[in-house]
């Protein structure tokens, strides 16, 4: 990992004063290549940061996000981890073109096992309120997102 980019890491720790966070994220948002900001696993960079990083991440236009896109839908299997919220929040103003054909893998592998990925599936359903994402899934995958999204989000979809 380059060295700037380790330190704007350190600066995006949850345990650094806010100024030195806000900081962080400035310089996290003028890197070019911020792949290392998209839910890092590092031994000293992981959970500390997400939080940082997904609001690095969502002031990312729909192109920047296009290479992450299923890597953010991945983020979004645990809402309680650090940013998932703003990703999924971010993910659901993604552009169609950008958005679907990844939408679509990776409900399909999710599907693939979905009593491990049951939580996962009921995040995921929150976009089949999207009518181009409503009319791009097969019947089976619409059919069982609509009850996981009734079951999970019912009439609201805020977040």
């Amino acid at each position: 990992m380059p060295i700037c980019n380790e330190k704007i890491l350190m600066m995006l720790d949850w345990n650094n004063p806010k100024s030195i966070q806000e900081q962080g994220i400035q310089l996290a948002l003028k890197c070019e290549n911020f792949s290392v900001f998209v839910q890092p696993h590092f031994s000293k960079y992981n959970k500390n940061v997400w939080d940082n990083c997904a609001k690095v991440i969502c002031k990312k236009n729909d192109l920047e996000l296009q290479p992450f896109i299923i890597q953010l839908l991945e983020w979004v299997q645990d809402l309680n981890w650090p940013g998932a919220i703003a990703v999924l929040e971010r993910l659901r103003f993604c552009s169609g073109e950008v958005f679907i054909k990844p939408f679509l893998q990776t409900v399909q592998k999710a599907l693939n096992d979905k009593e491990k990925n049951e939580e996962w599936l009921y995040h995921l359903s929150i976009y089949i309120r999207r009518p181009d994402i409503f009319l791009a899934l097969n019947d089976t995958q619409r059919s069982y997102l609509e009850k996981m999204h009734d079951c999970f989000w019912g009439d609201n979809d805020m977040v």
